[in-house]
C-alpha cells in the first residue's frame, strides 16, 4: 500500500524523469534525499524502473551524444564520466561505437576544432619560428585535448595535419 507521502515523492521524480534523462544512480541519490525510508525509496525507484522513467542505456545514449556533439569530449572522458554515474562498461561501449559510427569522422572533426581554438589562445605566446617554443606550443595543446578524453594517437595525427595545413594557408 503506497502511503500518501510515497505518491507525491514519485509523482515528484516522475516529473523530473518527464523532463530529462536521468540514470539509476541519480534517482538513488534524489530518493535519498527524501524523507522516506529505504525500502520505500527502493520501492519508488523499481517503478520508476518498471514504467521506463529510468533507463540507464537511454541515458547513456543521451549523454554519449551530448558530450560528443556539444562539448565536443572524447571517448576516454566520456568513457569515465558514465563510470562515475554508474554505468557500466557492458552499456557505454558498444553504444559509444554505435553513436560514433551513425556519423563517421564526428570525433575528428571535434578534435581538429579544438586544436584549431586551443592554437589561437596559445599562438601569441610562442615564437613559432624557434623550435622549443614550437614544442611548447604543441605539448600544450596534447594536453589540453588529453583532458577532452582523447587518445594520443588521435591527437597527434590531427595536430600533424593542422600544422601541415597551417603551413599550406602560409
Amino acid at each position: 500500500m503506497e502511503t500518501n507521502e510515497e505518491g507525491k515523492v514519485y509523482a515528484r521524480m516522475a516529473k523530473l524523469c518527464a523532463g530529462r534523462e536521468y540514470s539509476v544512480q541519480d534517482m538513488k541519490s534524489k530518493l535519498a534525499r527524501t524523507s522516506l525510508d529505504r525500502s520505500a525509496a527502493e520501492k519508488i525507484l523499481n517503478r520508476l524502473i518498471e514504467e521506463r522513467f529510468v533507463d540507464d542505456r537511454r541515458y547513456a545514449a543521451a549523454y554519449i551524444r551530448d558530450k560528443i556533439f556539444i562539448s565536443g569530449w572524447g571517448c576516454r572522458k566520456i568513457k569515465y564520466a558514465l563510470a562515475a554515474k554508474g554505468i557500466s562498461a557492458e552499456i557505454a561501449e558498444p553504444l559509444l561505437r554505435e553513436i560514433l559510427g551513425e556519423v563517421p569522422g564526428v570525433s575528428e572533426v571535434s578534435l581538429g576544432r579544438i586544436i584549431e581554438k586551443k592554437y589561437m589562445s596559445v599562438q601569441g605566446r610562442y615564437d613559432m619560428l624557434d623550435a622549443s617554443d614550437r614544442y611548447k606550443c604543441r605539448t600544450s595543446i596534447i594536453r589540453h585535448c588529453m583532458s577532452k578524453g582523447y587518445e594520443i594517437h588521435e591527437i597527434q595525427r590531427a595536430l600533424d595535419l593542422f600544422f601541415l595545413n597551417l603551413k599550406q594557408i602560409e
